[in-house]
């Protein structure tokens, strides 16, 4: 492939004029090494001060960078990454698009080793497998990566085993369904197999509630928080999520929803299949690739979504897409188990990017820090300074 064609198709996705074809054909091309020089020249040009065209938004140069860096080559530019940790590299995105006033793009490269340095002595893990299992009498198990165990629970077996808690229907009649509530933890994460075969993965901060055996022609359960599901198929038993006010009824699919109470709306992504989403003052049905969102008046929007994004929680990565400080602390919070406080007004900088979900904090922190973003932790409080 010549250089012209790179240097064709980078002018294009920059001014925002590439089709998808011509999208998908960039990506592609810059994801091979024998192409990445004429790539990273054009990068140079741009790092020089030389002009290449319109300004990019964050997330287009960040998609370039990505495709270029994705095996993990060594960075090429210092001169960019001079005060970035090893743990964590900050690629100079922002300066590329032409648009440094307006935010930071960051990508971090996965494959480069972590560095603990004295510093981190208080430093706070990410994450980890971790849930609360809440018995129909009320009793409780403390769930984790390693545990090991069988129970009874109405008319369902219960098997703890490899991270997971699954629930094995048996027969029998059962005078009233028993129910159970699974609780993550904030720094806690889990997965969880239905009597009827939907698999469900819980992110931090999140509680369902379900019968131990469905019985009937509906299956319901109740989320708070956020939770991937996919669900089993059974057309004369529809399967129901209660969350934040709404209502998503499906018949097999894959899906997420994000309800947490200190967001502002309930958001509903479909991945595969279709799922009816039904508010105070309306529904929709979803297609593959759309986002319903219900705000707190119960007013609902559709739109499309790259869910790729919004599965990167599942998948260990935080991703931001012009995120202001709030949003991004509201994740971290959830994530490492911390009390966020803001000294004096924060900060209107935005954020596009992504970061592991594998990185302690003070690492995710000094990629924030490469911003100008200051922060202070005592303990398990965090306060983001001016």
């Amino acid at each position: 492939m010549s250089s012209s064609r790179i240097e064709y198709l980078l002018a294009q996705y920059q001014r925002g004029a590439a089709t998808p074809g011509e999208e998908e054909e960039l990506m592609a091309l810059l994801a091979e090494p024998s192409n990445r020089q004429a790539a990273e020249a054009w990068i140079d040009q741009v790092l020089a001060g030389e002009d290449t065209g319109q300004h990019m938004p964050p997330e287009h140069a960040g998609h370039i960078l990505e495709a270029i860096f994705q095996t993990g080559e060594q960075q090429r530019y210092p001169t960019a990454t001079r005060r970035i940790p090893r743990a964590v590299r900050w690629v100079a995105a922002a300066a590329i698009a032409g648009i440094a006033a307006l935010g930071t793009y960051l990508l971090v490269k996965q494959d480069v080793p972590r560095k603990t340095t004295a510093a981190y002595t208080a430093d706070i893990p990410p994450g980890k497998s971790q849930a609360v299992l809440v018995l129909a009498d009320g009793g409780t198990v403390t769930l984790d990566s390693a545990g090991s165990r069988t129970l009874q629970q109405g008319n369902a077996a219960v098997m703890q085993a490899n991270g997971q808690l699954q629930y094995t229907a048996q027969d029998g009649a059962e005078d009233r369904p028993a129910y159970n509530e699974l609780k993550t933890p904030r720094g806690g994460h889990f997965r969880l197999q239905l009597s009827d075969g939907t698999t469900v993965w819980m992110n931090a901060g999140s509680s369902l509630k379900y019968p131990t055996a469905f019985s009937g022609n509906e299956r319901v359960v109740e989320l708070s928080g956020e939770a991937y599901f996919e669900v089993a198929k059974n057309a004369a038993s529809p399967f129901q999520v209660m969350a934040g006010g709404i209502k998503i009824l499906v018949l097999g699919t894959h899906f997420n929803i994000k309800a947490y109470t200190d967001e502002q709306t309930v958001s509903t992504t479909l991945l595969q299949g279709a799922v009816k989403v039904t508010g105070r003052k309306g529904s929709s049905t979803l297609r593959p690739g759309e986002q319903a969102q219900v705000d707190a008046d119960g007013a609902l929007s559709v739109t499309r979504v790259n869910t790729t994004d919004v599965m990167a929680w599942k998948n260990g990565l935080f991703v931001f897409k012009t995120a202001n400080v709030q949003t991004v602390m509201r994740e971290l919070s959830r994530w490492y188990d911390i009390d966020v406080v803001y000294e004096g007004e924060p900060t209107a900088r935005e954020f596009s990017g992504k970061i592991s979900r594998n990185y302690t904090l003070q690492e995710v922190l000094s990629v924030l820090e490469a911003s100008k973003v200051h922060f202070r932790l005592d303990g398990k409080k965090l306060t983001v300074l001016p």
